[in-house]
């Protein structure tokens, strides 16, 4: 490939790890500020007799139901997700041919296929774009 060539596929592949990654960033950024909130929730002494009880020392148990279902939400939203992102890396790989597909292992540090299937992680060089 030359220098133009090489650039361009580097951008492409740095563009979309980066997009992918805000993605994922943002998820759980949403996902955290939820948490927040249904701690706060449960946290919330009751007071029945108008009086806040100290809650005494419990063994550990299962979770709330709200916090199982709010892990429930997160890992399939998050599944889903990465299976988007594979699909548009799969997408992107079926553009190259077999001389992008090499140069891709040379300055990339891994297979097109290890790319696929693990995304960035899968990159020996996340920022030499330029």
């Amino acid at each position: 490939l030359d220098e133009q060539q090489r650039i361009s596929l580097l951008n492409n592949v740095q563009s979309m790890s980066t997009s992918q990654s805000t993605e994922l960033d943002d998820i759980e950024m949403s996902f955290a500020e939820e948490l927040k909130a249904i701690e706060a929730h449960i946290a919330t002494p009751s007071t029945a007799s108008g009086t806040a009880v100290l809650p005494k020392k419990k063994k550990k148990g299962p979770p709330p139901k709200e916090i199982i279902e709010y892990m429930r939400r997160k890992r399939s939203s998050v599944k889903e997700t990465k299976a988007r992102h594979v699909i548009a890396r799969k997408s992107l790989a079926t553009t190259l041919d077999e001389v992008y597909r090499l140069a891709f292992s040379k300055f990339l540090g891994c297979s097109v296929s290890q790319w696929i299937e693990r995304g960035n992680a899968a990159l020996s060089i996340n920022k030499e774009v330029q």
